[in-house]
């Protein structure tokens, strides 16, 4: 009982800091304070979680990852959330209020079909035409047969240079005249040596 966490609360609960340990009233009086005192606490506790929480629903809410609706009815009697919900209230009511912008009649209806009638017709004499300029085209760019491509094999072969050691290399069948060629081609390969460290 000397410890000064002991002493402190032993004050604040008997009004003293002598301890009658022989004094069996005294003990149970003080057992029942303890016991008062810890029902406190916890109460308290809980209320500071049940504010923090509500705390939580109400910034999830007004972030907008929470909604309205599954607030907890502390929060649905929140003046911010209470003015929210009557701001609803009357735009839906001026809503229902307000007369469509737009109405389709019939006669709108038969003059778009009549619109799109127009269209088709209009995209088929298209098509047909294009599709008979497109043949006169084909007719005029027809390649013969005899001769598809458009440059000769000389040509080609001037264009796609490849080096004589390479069209060799192509020709080789095993892994060692290949890479024996390879190192004709590219040069032999040097690695470069590990630095040694020096030690003190």
């Amino acid at each position: 009982f000397t410890d000064p966490n002991v002493r402190c609360p032993l004050e604040k609960l008997m009004g003293s800091n002598i301890v009658r340990l022989t004094d069996r009233e005294y003990m149970q009086k003080l057992q029942v304070r303890i016991y008062e005192d810890h029902l406190e606490m916890q109460q308290r506790r809980m209320l500071d979680r049940e504010a923090e929480e509500v705390e939580r629903e109400k910034k999830l809410i007004l972030e907008g990852k929470l909604p309205l609706e599954e607030a907890s009815q502390q929060l649905m009697d929140h003046p911010v959330f209470q003015v929210s919900r009557l701001t609803k209230k009357i735009i839906e009511e001026k809503r229902s209020k307000m007369k469509p912008a737009f109405s389709v009649t019939s006669s709108h209806i038969s003059m778009y079909e009549e619109d799109i009638a127009a269209r088709e017709a209009e995209q088929a004499a298209a098509t047909t035409r294009s599709s008979k300029d497109l043949e006169a085209k084909a007719r005029q760019c027809k390649i013969d047969d005899d001769e598809p491509y458009m440059f000769s094999q000389e040509v080609y072969d001037k264009m796609k240079y490849e080096s004589p050691l390479v069209k060799q290399l192509r020709t080789l069948e095993t892994v060692e005249e290949m890479y024996e060629m390879a190192d004709k081609i590219i040069g032999p390969l040097r690695t470069l040596k590990k630095r040694q460290h020096c030690v003190e």
